[in-house]
């Protein structure tokens, strides 16, 4: 792949500059590490009783339904209720989703249960049937073992119909398996993906239905990967673009979104791990690798990795991603997509949008360090973030 060459403008620096020293060998008191608590999710219907419909946890939202619409396709609300809940951090948006860990309630139907942490906080809501996807702040207080939340649903009346279609230097972007890849996503408030439309299958105008309210519409860029090793076969070529618009209940309102073209980043991490950064990547590994010759080394390898992020204004953060060649000699073997960058080490990102941001850089155990960043289409901008 060949990479647009830097701005000859100078280099962006982070605005912060944090001592670091050499990590250490960390004991780790796993008795002291945060322990587990129960978030309960009960669903009533509108005559408040348990949901006894089918009930769906959010898996895969690639599976909504898509059902004919004359010659063309819409996504459609779906019609099982489908709980929602994400870990609310101290960035912008909604945090990772919870689920993996998910299990359905002893007793009635249209409860469950989540293994949460205590003393964070989590975005709980649901979409469906009465049920707009909104969602309310959830505290586990920490010596609490078990939160219950209770959704009820309300009447949405007639979904409305949204049309949109999306052009590129003038050219309508049709859709299907030729078109470079991209995705169009109707966000609620707080910034969580409500309906995602797969624009490898549908055809333009691509369509879908929501009820009446404040969205956000999202076109952006995605890169195409193979299924199932993970490597990029079409890397991401298209920025984003976006629009908050109103529904009316009822109404089709029809939408046209130029997207143009991304840009990138060149980031130089400057610093190294610490005691506490080591202590959060030993913490963070799965209960089958601690085996402690191999952990050590893992959690000394992991201390010195960042994840990068960009926040702007009103605006669901994006994560920044490393596009390298990884696995080698394998069959997945080529370029991949990481969410983790090395310190000590120039990297050039994957497409991003482009525009003003702030570029947060977080280490294992918590330190960050920040850059104001103007990103400019077709531009790879340089940026030195120290720790």
């Amino acid at each position: 792949m060949e990479l647009v060459a830097p701005d000859p403008a100078p280099v962006q620096e982070s605005v912060t500059e944090t001592p670091a020293s050499s990590p250490e060998r960390v004991e780790v008191d796993l008795e002291s590490s945060a322990t587990g608590a129960i978030l309960r999710v009960q669903v009533f219907d509108a005559r408040g009783e348990l949901w006894l419909e089918p009930t769906r946890i959010p898996a895969d939202r690639g599976d909504f339904l898509v059902q004919g619409l004359g010659r063309r396709q819409v996504r459609d609300w779906p019609d099982r209720v489908v709980v929602l809940v994400f870990a609310r951090d101290d960035l912008e948006g909604v945090g990772t989703a919870v689920g993996a860990s998910l299990k359905r309630a002893s007793g009635p139907e249209g409860a469950f249960e989540y293994e949460v942490v205590e003393g964070a906080r989590y975005l709980v809501g649901a979409i469906g049937p009465g049920f707009d996807g909104s969602l309310r702040e959830v505290d586990v207080p920490r010596g609490k073992d078990r939160v219950v939340v209770d959704l009820h649903a309300q009447d949405l009346g007639e979904l409305a119909l949204l049309s949109v279609r999306v052009f590129h230097r003038g050219r309508e972007l049709d859709g299907g398996m030729d078109e470079d890849p991209f995705a169009l996503q109707l966000e609620g408030r707080e910034g969580n993906v409500l309906l995602s439309v797969p624009c490898d299958v549908l055809r333009a105008p691509f369509q879908l239905r929501a009820p009446a309210g404040d969205y956000r519409l999202v076109v952006e860029g995605r890169a195409g990967t193979n299924f199932p090793h993970g490597y990029v076969e079409r890397v991401r070529l298209l920025g984003r673009c976006e629009r908050v618009l109103r529904l009316v209940a009822g109404d089709r309102q029809e939408v046209e979104l130029e997207i143009g073209e991304g840009a990138k980043l060149e980031v130089t991490l400057v610093g190294q791990a610490e005691d506490a950064d080591v202590r959060a990547a030993w913490e963070g590994a799965s209960p089958g690798a601690r085996m402690e010759e191999v952990q050590d080394r893992e959690a000394e390898r992991r201390s010195a990795l960042a994840q990068l992020y960009l926040v702007a204004d009103d605006r669901r953060r994006e994560p920044v991603l490393l596009l390298t060649r990884a696995m080698e000699g394998t069959s997945a073997g080529g370029l991949h997509l990481l969410d983790q960058w090395p310190l000590g080490e120039t990297s050039v990102s994957e497409c991003l949008s482009a525009g003003r941001h702030t570029l947060i850089a977080r280490l294992p155990g918590g330190r960050e360090a920040r850059a104001e960043v103007d990103l400019r289409e077709g531009r790879t901008t340089p940026v030195r973030l120290h720790f």
